[in-house]
């Protein structure tokens, strides 16, 4: 008898890979963010089945979507005419030829092999768009899960069923299955991009299960890999014995991990893969790895940033900063030359707030004036800093090296950061003037308060804005000022 049951969330991570495929078509409005984060969801659903088969399948979609996002941000480089485009194609190529190597054997992968063949020889962005469609039409396993119960029936022809318990004795194994269930870093879950200070040890725990034990193995070793410098990093290889009872095992190990040296905050995340292998090699392979088993790292303490002043400021303009460079559209040249004026309009914001440093109502020529000076005074921007370029028949209020500034003052009403989207398609304009797909806009809310200041980080935030057919993102700086004395919010 077979009970049969849908698991929603499996369902809905293949929904979501095939969405992002979909949407990363058009060259655009493509952007590689649905496609990590589909595969993300793929790694976490991907240990639930009991068949490795179905699992294997989601594990591999998990890391072709990670190479299609490669090839995405390639096309948007090589369209944007960025610097070192081919950065792009030659990390998806090399990560293609691995992932082959892990997958050619299994037969839960041979669709998705024959869809994605092109990129090993791909040579032209027109490619990547008919690439994405192929992977998009291959068939996955929806998550369907199977309880069976079977009622022993005697064979007819077998005596005292003997003849029935040597024919199961001869069945094969089932396939060997490694699921990464969980990492914790320092006893919390690691989240999707961790953050570790750079020259600390920290703990990293790992739970593994593996379906069955081989015969002939005595122990599971679990080794990083990386294509940062052996020296600039120290994980764990986690060896784990033979554990007792029945399968599945649950199995989970501990070591210490350090990075190094610190990384540019312009710098990607780095990442460390965990492969599995069973000792000694005269045992059963190769296995199923799946589940998550890559860890993204930022080496730097989010308490030394020190961007702002403000830690809630900084740690929003981390996010700010992941949230732009998930937008393959815009360069990282771009965001680079954005974060200095970010940091000075934040930390602005977070003065106004603190220390009520606009008492009163500013019209925007007084708000403008002020903020040249704030960004003037930085040494990093200077001289560099424009004032009232003329762009698409407009004039741009300020701009640091063609990234637009656009400043608006309000004082007739309070302001939430959802109201600043009014302002938005015109710093939109200005960017795509600039031949930018970046804009930053500061909005100075001095309307007269009847209530008290809202946390300064929910004033900070990106809008996608359609400009001609462009996408361009516009980040947003809300800086609450004329605020009401706290006393005053007393009742009698």
């Amino acid at each position: 008898m077979r009970h049969r049951a849908m698991a929603l969330e499996p369902f809905s991570a293949r929904i979501a890979a095939l969405e992002a495929l979909c949407g990363a078509i058009d060259p655009l409005k493509a952007s590689s963010a649905p496609l990590r984060d589909a595969a993300d969801k793929l790694d976490a659903t991907a240990p639930v089945y009991e068949h490795s088969a179905t699992a294997v399948g989601y594990t591999a979609l998990a890391e072709l979507l990670r190479i299609c996002a490669q090839l995405v941000e390639w096309r948007a480089a090589v369209l944007d005419a960025s610097p070192e485009a081919e950065r792009f194609v030659r990390a998806a190529m090399e990560r293609y030829r691995i992932w082959t190597t892990e997958f050619e054997g299994k037969q839960a992968a041979q669709s998705l092999l024959t869809a994605s063949s092109a990129v090993s020889r791909i040579t032209s962005v027109q490619e990547v768009g008919p690439l994405l469609g192929a992977v998009s039409m291959v068939p996955i396993p929806v998550g369907v899960f199977r309880e069976e119960r079977r009622m022993r029936v005697p064979d007819r022809d077998a005596k005292d069923g003997f003849e029935m318990e040597a024919r199961e004795a001869k069945k094969p194994p089932s396939e060997l299955a490694v699921a990464f269930l969980k990492f914790s870093i320092d006893g919390e879950p690691a989240a999707g991009t961790h953050y570790l200070t750079p020259g600390q040890t920290h703990d990293l725990g790992i739970e593994v299960r593996v379906s069955r034990w081989p015969e002939q193995a005595e122990l599971l070793e679990l080794r990083p890999l990386s294509i940062d410098p052996p020296e600039s990093h120290s994980f764990p290889v986690f060896r784990l014995g033979k554990p007792a009872g029945n399968a599945p095992f649950i199995m989970t190990g501990n070591g210490r991990a350090v990075v190094k040296f610190a990384q540019g905050l312009n710098a990607r995340p780095s990442e460390f893969r965990y492969a599995a292998h069973f000792e000694p090699s005269v045992s059963e392979q190769p296995m199923a790895v799946v589940g998550q088993r890559t860890l993204r790292i930022e080496a730097f303490d989010l308490k030394r940033v020190q961007w702002t002043g403000f830690p809630n400021l900084d740690t929003k303009l981390l996010k700010v900063r992941d949230v732009l460079r998930s937008e393959t559209a815009v360069p990282p040249e771009d965001i680079a030359n954005a974060l200095p004026v970010l940091r000075i309009l934040a930390n602005f914001a977070g003065r106004c707030v603190r220390d009520n440093e606009i008492n009163e109502t500013w019209l925007e020529p007084r708000f403008q004036k002020a903020i040249r000076g704030e960004l003037r005074r930085v040494p990093e921007i200077g001289s560099e800093l424009d004032e009232h370029s003329q762009v698409a028949r407009g004039v741009i209020d300020l701009a640091y090296r063609g990234i637009c500034i656009e400043l608006k003052a309000s004082s007739d009403r309070r302001l939430k950061l959802a109201d600043c989207r009014r302002y938005a398609p015109q710093a939109a304009a200005y960017a795509v003037g600039l031949g930018k797909r970046l804009a930053v806009l500061s909005v100075l809310d001095s309307s007269p308060k009847v209530d008290g200041a809202f946390p300064m980080e929910d004033g900070i935030g990106v809008f996608l804005e359609d400009a001609s057919g462009l996408e361009v993102c516009v980040v947003v700086v809300l800086m609450q000022a004329n605020l009401v004395r706290p006393s005053s919010l007393s009742r009698t």
